[in-house]
Formats: structure tokens, C-alpha cells, sequence
């Protein structure tokens, strides 16, 4: 009798480890989304069609299920994960010593199990971020033409003017802290329960961006870390749940949210979710996050312009309120004082990813400022009255001018704890 269990695992070791329905099946599954991924290189028609009508839909169900945990599914996996690797070992190192015979069979079972786990990962990440950035830009879904992408410092200063304008009237009503900087008054789940609606708003009013993913942008317990990574937030593929570092500025929450929604909803080219972040936020009747989306951009749009024209550059940071500068000046002092090696090997391993992705590595960031123009200076899309009220009329179409294109460069690092216009605002990779 004592035998018998020792008999019954070794018949059940006995199986023919690669012809297990769970490995055959996530096998299989990882041949087709690579063949996928190869199609929709060539017909990025196709890669619309499969986001719309599958992959979206199923994105959508999942956050839904995912936004009722009031917490960080990922970073509890990730701690969760840990724990089970180390017991998993030292299962399998009992198991050696208890059960002498098929060492090696075990060894390639437990083997096989790992490379299951992994390669279900791989689909998701896969499905719901690599499928997605096959569909077609959004410049060519928008029918821009070169005109509407200008780089050109007159624009950027135009541009920059607008934002500034609207920035100085939303920061009159928000509240501050004792140094003078911008507070929230809701806490980091009330900010962000009110950024997951945004792209349900805005598909409300222009069908482009329907279906909308109401995924939950989740707080991270780990954003120390974070912050020295260099990193405000990442979306996490695996829950289609977006991750907020919450220790940076308080006035960089909401955009960083709205980014990683972005992404959350198929947009994940890095520069169309920055510059969806403006465009959701502009809409939503939160002045909070009408401000934070506003700030966001144009710390996209500054070292752009300075790299431009530093002429026009120092004349748009004077023209920014005192308020305003000291919100800029605290984002660029937080960062500044998290740079070192940690956030310099991230943003080197982030580059590389995104180069394999198609995109232009960390660059894709500042890219953002063509797309941003064409947001800031047309009213055909959703605009939200200074009013806030939920109920927002469209605003007619206003022609653009084309101008000549010229590509905008990565902003710089290095920026002064000092409020002066001198000095301007960097925002992290996200």
C-alpha cells in the first residue's frame, strides 16, 4: 500500500509531456498570433478589422472584471508570482529527493509547465499590445496631410500659446499646497475612476475612437521604485489594466492615466497615446483633469519649441502664470532628483523595445507634438466649455494651412529646481 501513490505519480509522469491539452492548445495559440502578427505587417486593413471586432470587445471584458479589484492585479501577480516560483521549487527539489526514479522526465515535466506559463504570458502580451500596433496609424485614419503635422516653431508657439491660455484659467480654481503647488482634493482612485470614462466620452461623440475599453487605471504600491526607474506609469497587457506611479507631481496623475488608457484602448504607439492623453482630457468635465492633460502636452511641446527657437520658446514660458511655472518647476525638480543609473538602464532597455516594436524608441515620445498641434487647433473634435458642464457641443471645423513638416527632437534632461521661465518641465517615459 505504501507504494501506491509513488506507482500512481510515476504512471501519471509516464504521459508524453509535450501532448497535453493546456501545452498543445497554448502552443498552437502562440503559432497563430505570430501568424497573425506577420499578416497585419502587410495588411494593416485587416489589423483594424481584427481590433474592432475581437479584440477590443474581449479587452473590454476582461477590465471589466479586472476594474472591480480596487488594486494593482499586476503588481499582486507579480508579488503572488514570486512566491510561487520559490515554492514550486522546492516542491519539485522534495520530489527528486522523495521519488529517485524518471529524474529526468520530472525535470522536463516541470520544464514544460514553466514554458506553459511563459508562453500564455506571450499571448497576451501579444493579443491585447502587439496585434494592436499593426492597425493603421492614426495620422492616416485622420486623413492628415503634412500641413496638419507641422513642426515649425510658429506653429509649436501657436500651439503652445493655446495651452498656456487655457492653462492659466483652469489653474485659478485648483486648489494648492502650502508651497503653492497643485493638490488634488480626491485621492489617487477617485482621479482616476473619473480618467477610465474618458474614452467612453469621447467615443460617445466622434465613432473613430468607438469601442471604448473602460479599463481602471490602478496605483502602484511600487512607485518609489518606479520613480527611480524614470518611469510615470506602464499598461500592463496581461489584466488590460493601466499603472499609475503616484508618488510623482500630483498634476501629472491624470495625464499619465489618460496615457496608459490610451494604450489600454489599441492605441499603443507611443506618440498617438500622448497625444490621445491631451485630447481625452481636454473633453472631460473634471477641470482637474482638463488641467493635467493640458500640463502634460506641453511639457511636450516646450523643449520642442526651445529646441526651435529659444526666442519663442522664452516668450511662451513667460507668458505662463506663476502657478503654473511652480506646478512645472516641482515635475522638473522630482524627476531631476531620481535620475542615476537605475532610470539611465530602463530608459536604454525601453528604447530597444520600442525599435523592435516599429517605433522610433524613446523618441516616439516628443513625436507626439505633430499630433498634438493637429488636436490643439482643431475644433471638429469634442472640445469641453470652460464652463465644465457635462454636456458638450461640438465646435465647427476651422481650416488649417499646410507648412512644411520638420521632425521634433527628444526633450532634454538636466532641468533647474529653480521657477523661472528659464527653466521648463520634463515628463517621464510612459
Amino acid at each position: 500500500m505504501k507504494r501506491a501513490p509513488q506507482e500512481a505519480y510515476l504512471k501519471k509522469a509516464a504521459r508524453p509531456i509535450l501532448l497535453r491539452p493546456f501545452t498543445l492548445f497554448t502552443v498552437t495559440l502562440t503559432l497563430l498570433l505570430y501568424a497573425l502578427d506577420f499578416l497585419f505587417r502587410w495588411q494593416n486593413g485587416l489589423a483594424e478589422l481584427f481590433c474592432l471586432r475581437v479584440e477590443l470587445p474581449l479587452a473590454g471584458l476582461l477590465a471589466k472584471g479586472v476594474a472591480l479589484i480596487p488594486f494593482s492585479l499586476t503588481e499582486a501577480c507579480f508579488f503572488a508570482g514570486l512566491i510561487f516560483l520559490i515554492v514550486l521549487a522546492l516542491r519539485a527539489f522534495l520530489r527528486l529527493l522523495r521519488l529517485p526514479g524518471r529524474r529526468l522526465r520530472r525535470f522536463l515535466r516541470g520544464l514544460v509547465s514553466l514554458a506553459t506559463a511563459v508562453l500564455l504570458g506571450l499571448n497576451l502580451y501579444l493579443f491585447f499590445y502587439q496585434l494592436p500596433q499593426k492597425r493603421p496609424p492614426l495620422a492616416v485614419k485622420l486623413k492628415l496631410s503634412t500641413g496638419d503635422l507641422s513642426s515649425r516653431p510658429e506653429d509649436l508657439a501657436s500651439s503652445a500659446k493655446v495651452l498656456i491660455g487655457e492653462m492659466n484659467e483652469l489653474r485659478k480654481d485648483l486648489p494648492e499646497d502650502r508651497e503653492g503647488v497643485f493638490r488634488t482634493e480626491k485621492g489617487p482612485y477617485s482621479c482616476f475612476v473619473k480618467s477610465s470614462q474618458a474614452f467612453s466620452q469621447l467615443g460617445s461623440w466622434e465613432p473613430l475612437f468607438s469601442p471604448a475599453v473602460q479599463a481602471r487605471p490602478k496605483p502602484l504600491t511600487l512607485s518609489p521604485l518606479l520613480s527611480r526607474m524614470g518611469l510615470a506609469g506602464f499598461y500592463s497587457p496581461f489584466f488590460v489594466e493601466p499603472q499609475v506611479n503616484t508618488q510623482q507631481p500630483k498634476a501629472l496623475w491624470a495625464s499619465t492615466a489618460l496615457h496608459e488608457l490610451a494604450h489600454a484602448n489599441g492605441y499603443t504607439r507611443e506618440d498617438e497615446a500622448e497625444a490621445l492623453a491631451y485630447l481625452l482630457g481636454r473633453q472631460h468635465p473634471d477641470a482637474e483633469l482638463r488641467y493635467s492633460s493640458r500640463l502634460g502636452a506641453l511639457q511636450r511641446l516646450l523643449p520642442a519649441l526651445k529646441q526651435s527657437d529659444e526666442a519663442l520658446w522664452q516668450e511662451s514660458m513667460s507668458a505662463l502664470s506663476p502657478a503654473c511655472r511652480r506646478d512645472m518647476a516641482a515635475s522638473s525638480a522630482f524627476w531631476q532628483s531620481r535620475q542615476g543609473k537605475l532610470a539611465e538602464k530602463v530608459r536604454d532597455v525601453n528604447d530597444r523595445f520600442l525599435k523592435s516594436q516599429g517605433q522610433s524608441g524613446v523618441a516616439a515620445y516628443s513625436e507626439s507634438v505633430r499630433l498634438l498641434q493637429f488636436f490643439i487647433r482643431n475644433k471638429e473634435l469634442p472640445q469641453q466649455p470652460a464652463g465644465g458642464d457635462d454636456k458638450v457641443t461640438p465646435k465647427q471645423p476651422v481650416e488649417t494651412s499646410p507648412s512644411r513638416t520638420g521632425e521634433s527632437k527628444p526633450p532634454q534632461t538636466g532641468e533647474s529646481r529653480e521657477i523661472s521661465p528659464a527653466k521648463t518641465g520634463e515628463t517621464r517615459p510612459r
